[in-house]
């Protein structure tokens, strides 16, 4: 299991435009998140396009449920 914290962000917050270049095309929703540690490190580590997110934080719960099915934890550790 792959964990990092970070904020989302609303679309007011960003540069509309420059998010469809990247993406792209301009389909919403899509969730906008700055996250904490390394980007280039969380990128680099996704084995899937497709990400989770749950608000509040939930480390505790998900790195105890990870312990009792034998998952591992990778954290992207913060700068």
């Amino acid at each position: 299991m792959h964990l990092t914290e970070g904020q989302a962000l609303t679309v007011e917050d960003v540069d509309k435009e420059a998010l469809y270049k990247e993406c792209g095309y301009p389909n919403w929703p899509h969730a906008l998140i700055k996250i904490k540690g390394d980007m280039n490190n969380f990128v680099k580590n996704l084995r899937s396009e497709y990400i989770h997110m749950t608000y509040g934080n939930l480390k505790d719960e998900l790195t105890e449920l990870a312990y009792l099915y034998g998952i591992e934890i990778m954290e992207n550790q913060a700068l």
